[in-house]
């Protein structure tokens, strides 16, 4: 299985620069990520439950 990853970006140059709208564009990645989905599957309690609420590139460590 896989898990998706669905990313806004909002565009609010033209809003704040000449009284326009703020553009909205969607993007859905679709990615392999067992340790994520294993959590995210467990059963838990009917009072309890997990969500994502973020996501951020981890990029490589340099090296020194």
């Amino acid at each position: 299985m896989t898990l998706r990853v669905i990313i806004r970006t909002e565009y609010a140059d033209k809003a704040a620069n000449v009284g326009g709208s703020v553009d909205v564009e969607w993007k859905t990645f679709d990615i392999e990520a067992p340790e994520v989905e294993a959590f995210l599957s467990q059963k838990l309690s009917s009072l309890t439950y997990r969500q994502v609420v973020g996501i951020e590139p981890n990029p490589p460590k340099a090296e020194d």
